[in-house]
């Protein structure tokens, strides 16, 4: 009764708090404090399925420290809809229990004892793993030998990750995308420049081959007898080439 009530009292307390778990995962208050869950769509050996919570989900294969842990882990399965229990491979999931050489409990991540409320009745034999059922929420014993009979199961991970570190990794990758588009418009605005530029560059270039042509045509010309006439066309020759010259050096 006493548990019930602690229990019902800490789900109150709970409700309306704002989740820091990741997104896809489920807050439970176990423990004393907020534990951040999911169980993974996969079946995975044992071994397997703590190496995945580990690498993937950067936490490990849940540990359940007391029996008021174990009834908040009924607050997770009850989440769960039926249609995603049937795609269960059964109904006992991996947890992080373990036995050593000697048969005894430990949990693999901290290396703590397990709870002997919670293994009194279980075998003590090597190669064991604890398995969590999803509707009586009762821990039970599976071998974790690979060739042995149906040794895959579902499994629940317990992360370490907060919904902080991901909104951190959310901000860096706004700002990431933000410097791109800056950088995307820069460029554009310097190619846009770059083609203004080489438009003028050709069009002086074509200003450029008309004053040579009638530079040449000059040439071409009689020259005039007198001093004067003379003097005229030299005079005429020097302005273009100044002109031609001043241009040539400009961008």
């Amino acid at each position: 009764m006493e548990l019930l009530f602690t229990l019902i009292l800490s789900i109150i307390l709970w409700t309306g708090v704002k989740s820091a778990c990741p997104r896809g995962y489920t807050s439970v208050p176990i423990s004393g404090g907020e534990r951040c869950f999911i169980v993974p769509r996969e079946y995975k050996y044992w071994l397997d399925a703590r190496e995945t919570c580990i690498n993937v989900h950067h936490g490990h294969l849940v540990e359940i420290l007391s029996t008021l842990d174990l009834a908040h882990l009924g607050i997770l399965f009850s989440g769960l809809a039926e249609e995603e229990k049937k795609d269960f491979y059964d109904y006992d999931l991996w947890t992080g229990g373990v036995t050593q050489d000697d048969g005894s409990w430990i949990w693999n991540f901290t290396g703590a004892a397990v709870n002997r409320a919670f293994t009194e009745h279980l075998p003590k034999l090597e190669k064991q793993a604890l398995t969590i059922d999803v509707n009586s929420v009762q821990l039970k014993a599976l071998t974790i030998h690979m060739n042995c009979e149906n040794p895959i199961r579902n499994f629940v991970c317990e992360t370490k990750e907060r919904r902080e570190k991901e909104e951190k990794e959310e901000k860096k990758t706004e700002d990431l995308d933000r410097e791109k588009e800056r950088l995307r418009l820069l460029s554009t605005l310097s190619i846009r420049k770059l083609r203004e530029v080489e438009k003028a560059l050709r069009e002086k270039e074509r200003e450029q081959d008309v004053l040579k042509r009638q530079l040449e045509e000059l040439r071409q010309e009689r020259v005039p007898r007198n001093t004067s006439g003379q003097i005229l066309v030299r005079k005429r020759e020097q302005n273009l080439a100044t002109f031609l010259a001043r241009n040539s050096r400009d961008p």
